[in-house]
């Protein structure tokens, strides 16, 4: 800074009319009042709020939640019978976090456990034991022409195809599908 700004600074003038007269942002003032510049690393712990519980406090608070008498019942309940008796310890999300951080908090309703889904598979160790089919969504020569193509495995007989028309219409039965040699 200049000789200037810390004569007016020191003549009680104020940051503001001090910067104006000397021609210095009041920015760079207030960054060089106070270099702490960028800090890199983790962050530091931060300090606890004026109002939190004291370790005794939150002892109390843990053992009033796990008595007898409120062993059963839910948070908001204690909270509620503990401020009808004229007692206030902390606030219900004060217990649960206590509560959360002594591993009380879970989940007390049974949930069914599902065991995973297995897919079927078929084997099949000779002729017509197994049967499969399949549709497929064919793009059509424009937009909103769509061509169903079914493939049906046959007995002993080469895969059959078949082409549905357009939007799904069929060609009718049993057009399509390529004949067997020797059927009429």
């Amino acid at each position: 800074m200049t000789t200037a700004f810390t004569e007016l600074r020191d003549a009680h003038t104020s940051v503001q009319k001090a910067c104006a007269l000397t021609g210095i942002p009041r920015a760079t003032h207030y960054r060089r009042a106070s270099p702490t510049g960028p800090m890199h690393g983790p962050w530091l712990p931060r300090t606890p709020p004026p109002a939190a519980l004291a370790d005794a406090e939150r002892a109390a608070v843990l053992a009033l939640l796990t008595s007898p008498a409120y062993r059963d019942l839910a948070i908001p309940q204690v909270w509620a019978r503990e401020l009808d008796e004229g007692r206030y310890h902390c606030s219900i999300s004060t217990m649960y976090r206590i509560a959360r951080a002594a591993r009380q908090v879970s989940e007390r309703r049974r949930h069914a456990t599902h065991p995973p889904r297995v897919r079927p598979e078929l084997v099949a160790r000779g002729p017509s034991e197994v049967w499969s089919w399949d549709i497929t969504a064919l793009k059509g020569p424009a937009k909103g022409i769509w061509y169903k193509c079914y493939v049906i495995p046959g007995h002993l007989l080469p895969v059959r195809h078949r082409l549905a028309g357009r939007r799904g219409r069929g060609r009718g039965r049993g057009q399509g599908l390529p004949r067997r040699r020797g059927a009429p």
